[in-house]
């Protein structure tokens, strides 16, 4: 089976990997478990203007998981080798006069355990 991916998909992640690759700008690929948080602020209609105010909930398509997806494709090969590395992730979606999304990836902290 064919996979195609819409051309707005392809544009969006296109803007996320260059933006990824200035927030690295030169510095190396984050390595081991990661934390991602991602805030997706879709733009206020101006029909419901007066009823939404920046940070409401946004509770329409595209779903948080399809972001999650374009965001985590993205950014792999440029933040981080393989997006199998994150084992933490948190998708908000809000109303905002000033659309856009917020990507924050971390290494997270491992956890050893004292030896018997």
């Amino acid at each position: 089976m064919l996979e195609h991916t819409p051309k707005a998909t392809e544009n969006y992640e296109a803007r996320v990997a260059m933006f990824a690759q200035q927030a690295l700008a030169g510095g190396k690929m984050l390595e081991g478990a990661l934390s991602v948080h991602i805030v997706a602020k879709m733009q206020i209609p101006v029909s419901r203007a007066k009823k939404l105010k920046d940070g409401d909930p946004h509770t329409q398509r595209p779903d948080a998981d399809n972001i999650s997806k374009s965001c985590l494709d993205a950014t792999q090969s440029i933040l981080f080798a393989n997006d199998c590395q994150v084992a933490k992730l948190v998708v908000e979606k809000q109303w905002a006069t000033v659309p856009c999304a917020e990507v924050v990836v971390e290494e997270m902290c491992s956890i050893s355990t004292p030896a018997d």
